[in-house]
């Protein structure tokens, strides 16, 4: 169902370019802007990366402001898209390298998911799943920062911690010995 679901996105977006007459994403944002937040300008952004790839695809901008500002109405460069940012700080590679880790992520979370049968464990694969894409989807309109970085690479590391938890819940099943109060009681007072 999710590569029926993927093909169809993809079709999607290049209807949406054919009848609006300007790329997709000027359309996802100004429909998804459910804030107050200036859509144009991320649009413009991603147009302002797009024309001018030749200067940072190779090592970017070395954290310095590329000087797209202007082009998008502003004094400054706000680079409030992770993937132009990543690109911007790191060139090409460094976007390529952001792509990659979330789909060994995405990849890695249906093969589990896949693999086993128990509920709970499915239901975890599909909730981080859905965390992914929800980050996915704001960095459509905010660049990580702070604490957030952290929380991403936490996210990640959550992720890829978790996948060989399929495996082991279909090995065969283990014993497992409850402790009882009784017990806890004379590990107390042997502590």
């Amino acid at each position: 169902r999710i590569k029926t679901v993927l093909v169809a996105l993809v079709i999607s977006c290049v209807v949406i370019g054919i009848v609006s007459n300007r790329p997709f994403y000027h359309v996802l944002l100004s429909y998804g802007n459910l804030g107050q937040g200036a859509w144009y300008q991320r649009a413009k952004l991603i147009d302002t990366g797009i024309e001018r790839i030749d200067e940072w695809w190779l090592a970017g901008y070395g954290g310095k402001d590329p000087g797209w500002g202007p082009a998008t109405g502003m004094a400054f460069t706000d680079c409030n898209n992770e993937f132009l940012l990543k690109g911007v700080q790191y060139g090409m590679l460094g976007v390529i390298a952001l792509a990659g880790t979330l789909v060994m992520a995405f990849r890695g979370l249906v093969r589990a998911f896949k693999e086993t049968t128990d509920r709970e464990l499915r239901s975890l694969y599909w909730a981080m799943g859905c965390a992914l894409v929800g980050v996915v989807v704001m960095w459509q309109g905010v660049s990580y920062f702070g604490q957030s970085v952290a929380l991403f690479h936490c996210l990640l590391g959550i992720v890829g911690s978790s996948l060989g938890l399929a495996k082991y819940a279909a090995a065969e099943s283990r014993q497992v010995r409850t402790v009882g109060n009784g017990d806890l009681m004379s590990m107390y007072g042997q502590a």
